[in-house]
């Protein structure tokens, strides 16, 4: 994909976006300014953090008098073919912004075409655009198709335009979601190749024009003269009489004259009633402004969609570390784009954040700037390898394939919460694991190694999904899980909100959201907990020296579960146990949690051709993808789309890295080949892998079954 704009649109927190400003925050490509500071007295734009995009400041747009003298970026789009654009916008509530169902912001426009792409407030609260001439008066062009999901206002939403060479499309996402987005196209619509973001504010549906009354208008022109009058524009012969006579006229001539209207004309139109309105309210109050819009993260492609904004991070895992997305193919460093955390990112506070932020905690590694999905990361870190036979213990930090016996005894150091320094994976069965734990045992119920009781509990113990993390004499983060099972709506659409706070000596302000988002993830983990795992050692003294040493904090593993559970090991983490002997009996009972939050990606060398397991936590998603057409349950052709974000790696060209587990309606499969490097590809897959086999509608959600996470 060549990116050609790349802008974070973050800076200095009170200071207006300046050219110098604009280059500093860019990846590539030029972002202009025009009119930062408004014109005739209205309208600024300025760095801010009352909204922030991955704890980066955003620019906050005021409205001016008129629309063309409201600030605005400037950007150029590929001067020919297909074109995508996106970028956030936090736009605010309208309906009580002043002007009622009629409030309306003119937010992107298009200066070849004449066109701009304006936004209201529906009746029911969410996202409607349209068209609209540069004559705001005018009749909008309304969309020929809409699909997709209301979006609400007053939120963060990605905006997504696109021009196929044909149809020009509108996608609103709330965030950095991927799958619910409302879809507006307008057939047969080119709208230019430069592009603009503002934030005008005015009311539609309302012309006056000389001769009009208030008969003829519902009492309109009689407040349009009370309101020149307030702001000094004197009508001595007739006063507020309710006729669009010449005085009232060259009254709005003088407004218009002295406010700098492109268009003087003394008709009192969308703007310029929008300007008088404002007039008053400033005169009133000073930098009393109605409710401004906030920018960020603006990016333009000429070949395929965009999707959320990568993260930008420090490294996480050592020096020189890279994620390479193949053999032959460029290498880029860790510390550019990644994505960002699970559940929705929220400021309550003012940290602010500087450009090179920490990638947020438990954030789903997926191909966002990589050439393909499903490859393994890769890293420059030194390696420690042991090669176990039997029933492995495997030591902090290194690299084991176990089928269960004997303990690797060497490894190198993990990193806190599973972040490697040294290429930390332990497998089992075709299961994988990263550092985290001290050590990790494997235990084979088949084998009778686990005596009962041995019951899942699905409960709500360990369940928090709204997190407030609090720095000592600094600000606060919020992270809020918003889309999955155990999100924060109302049942039956999530479970309701299961709130905590954490208060935290943190070095920085932005350090807080890596801990609200890591917390989040542990609190949302969806299995079930197996609070009892209970080993008597009477009967398998061979695991004596392997259980008796373990600690709270290690690892456990349980292969080959019983038929009643799901397939595949259970990954546990060992919180406490209890241990009873006597001339009679040796038993360890384990308390344990899920050991699958601690699952995370890893670094490893980039010249190792070792391929990853099936379903190892080092692959990397793709953003979005769905079936292109219905499958029954037997079959094992499946034809997909990438809508957002690089392909999947193809078998033809990465066939060491194959097979590899999708989920997809619930049902995980193994795909054992993929044909095409295109956004539409064919898979050969292994059907019901987790014993759950159905048919699949057109359209079903496709994704890898362990996507790689990356780590506090």
């Amino acid at each position: 994909m060549a990116t050609l704009v790349d802008n974070r649109l973050d800076g200095t927190p009170g200071t207006a976006p300046t050219p110098a400003s604009l280059a500093a925050s860019a990846t590539t490509g030029a972002v202009g300014i025009a009119n930062a500071g408004g014109t005739a007295g209205a309208g600024r734009a300025r760095y801010d953090t009352a909204q922030t995009v991955h704890g980066l400041s955003t620019i906050r747009v005021d409205t001016s008098y008129q629309r063309i003298g409201t600030p605005r970026l400037t950007l150029a789009l590929p001067p020919s073919g297909p074109w995508w654009a996106r970028w956030y916008v936090w736009m605010p509530t309208m309906q009580n912004a002043g002007f009622g169902i009629d409030e309306v912001r003119l937010h992107a426009s298009f200066p070849d075409t004449g066109l701009n792409l304006v936004i209201h407030e529906t009746a029911s609260g969410n996202a409607g655009t349209r068209l609209q001439p540069n004559d705001l008066a005018a009749t909008a062009i309304n969309w020929n198709a809409e699909t997709g999901n209301a979006i609400g206002i007053g939120q963060w939403w990605r905006l997504e335009l696109s021009y196929d060479g044909a149809d020009f499309t509108s996608r609103v996402y709330a965030g950095h979601d991927t799958g619910r987005a409302r879809v507006h196209t307008w057939n047969g619509r080119d709208v230019g190749r430069s592009l603009a973001l503002t934030g005008y504010r005015y009311r539609r549906g309302v012309i006056l024009r000389p001769g009009d009354t208030d008969a003829t208008t519902g009492g309109q022109v009689s407040q349009m003269q009370r309101d020149l009058m307030a702001l000094g524009y004197e009508l001595p012969q007739w006063g507020a009489d309710g006729d669009y006579g010449q005085e009232a006229a060259n009254a709005v001539v003088a407004f218009q004259s002295g406010h700098g209207y492109g268009v003087v004309d003394g008709i009192a139109g969308p703007e310029t009633l929008a300007g008088i309105a404002l007039a008053l309210r400033l005169r009133a109050t000073p930098d009393d402004y109605p409710a401004p819009l906030w920018l960020s993260h603006v990016a333009v492609s000429d070949s395929g969609p965009i999707g959320p904004a990568p993260q930008q991070q420090d490294i996480t895992t050592s020096a020189g570390a890279a994620v390479a997305v193949s053999g032959t193919l460029a290498v880029r460093a860790v510390q550019g784009p990644q994505q960002p955390a699970v559940g929705e990112l929220r400021l309550t506070g003012t940290a602010p954040a500087t450009k090179a932020a920490r990638t947020t905690a438990t954030g789903t590694l997926s191909a966002a700037g990589l050439t393909e999905a499903a490859h393994r990361t890769t890293g420059t870190n030194a390696s420690t390898t042991t090669t176990a036979s039997g029933a492995a213990a495997v030591a902090k930090g290194s690299t084991t394939t176990a089928a269960g016996g004997m303990a690797a005894q060497t490894g190198a150091e993990a990193g806190k919460h599973g972040v490697t320094t040294a290429a930390a994976t332990a497998r089992a069965s075709g299961a994988a694991w990263s550092g985290g734990a001290r050590s990790a045992i494997a235990l084979d119920y088949a084998a009778g190694h686990v005596s009962a009781p041995f019951e899942p509990v699905d409960d709500d113990q360990a369940l928090t999904n709204d997190v407030v993390a609090r720095r000592i004499d600094g600000a606060e983060f919020r992270v809020t899980q918003q889309t999955g099972p155990l999100n924060a709506a109302d049942p039956p659409l999530g479970v309701g909100r299961y709130e905590t706070s954490v208060e935290l000596n943190t070095m920085y302000d932005v350090q807080l959201r890596d801990h609200a988002g890591w917390r989040v993830h542990l609190g949302t983990w969806d299995e079930a907990r197996y609070p009892t795992v209970s080993v008597d050692l009477a009967r398998n003294p061979g695991l004596t020296e392997n259980v008796a040493s373990r600690e709270s904090g290690d690892w456990l593993q349980v292969l080959n579960p019983p038929p009643w559970l799901p397939p595949g090991p259970i990954d546990l983490l060992i919180e406490g146990y209890t241990e009873t002997l006597n001339t009679h009996t040796w038993r360890v009972e384990f308390n344990a949690s899920s050991g699958g939050p601690w699952v995370v990606g890893v670094v490893d060398d980039p010249d190792d051709e070792e391929p990853t397991g099936p379903r190892g936590p080092d692959r990397a998603d793709t953003e979005a993808c769905e079936l292109t057409a219905a499958v029954d349950a037997d079959d094992t052709t499946l034809t997909v789309a990438t809508t957002v974000g690089p392909p999947w790696i193809d078998s033809a060209n990465h066939a060491a890295m194959f097979p590899l587990d999708l989920v997809l309606g619930g049902e995980i499969v193994r795909v054992t080949a993929i044909a095409g490097t295109g956004a539409t590809q064919t898979l050969t897959v292994e059907r019901s892998l987790n014993r759950i086999a159905k048919p699949h509608p057109a359209g079903t959600a496709v994704s890898l079954a362990r996507p790689a996470v990356v780590g506090l």
